[in-house]
């Protein structure tokens, strides 16, 4: 009876594919530090959707009169992403809901407790949902209107305010059947 003292080859092939296949779920666990550019308000769902994950929550934050951001994942601070964002684009924006009345109101964001414990009031906030949903309300910049829809579907912009809010509201379709809508 011989005494084996080595590994085979197939056991080595065996422990070094393990290895490898550990290494790499363990890397994919680690992010590099990376920037978000949001350069445009149109791209701002678009720029955040490679960060959510399945059961993730992403939000995107602006505070201290639009000079600062933050980006929080499942409602933690991510220090590994650094959100770059156009002053110019965002500075002059106002966020609006639609009443049970029909009306555009001012959303007043929660405000947040920075680094140093002091409440910072938020000027706007982007989240999207662990279910791939999203915030849905209007963003008004000059004389546009940007809707942003709660789930999949694109920003629409448009130019005057009831547009924008038959477009979040989807009034236009409300009584029309679904061969009309396609048609």
């Amino acid at each position: 009876m011989l005494k084996r003292t080595a590994f085979t080859l197939f056991e080595l092939i065996i422990v070094v594919a393990l290895i490898g296949i550990i290494y790499a779920l363990v890397l994919s666990n680690f992010h590099t530090k990376k920037d978000i550019k949001v350069k445009r308000l149109q791209d701002l769902k678009e720029s955040l959707m490679p960060l959510w994950r399945e059961g993730k929550r992403v939000e995107f934050i602006i505070y201290n009169n639009y000079k600062d951001t933050a980006l929080l994942t499942n409602s933690d601070i991510n220090k590994s992403y650094k959100p770059d964002i156009s002053i110019k684009e965002f500075s002059s924006i106002e966020s609006y809901r639609v009443d049970r009345y029909g009306e555009l109101k001012k959303i007043e964001f929660a405000p947040i407790v920075g680094e140093d414990n002091e409440i910072k009031k938020v000027d706007f906030r982007f989240v999207i949902y662990p279910n791939g949903s999203s915030s849905s309300y209007i963003v008004q910049r000059d004389d546009e209107y940007f809707v942003f829809y709660p789930y999949f579907e694109d920003i629409n912009i448009t130019y005057d305010s009831e547009s924008a809010k038959e477009a979040l509201t989807h009034k236009r379709y409300r009584g029309v059947s679904i061969d009309e809508i396609n048609d």
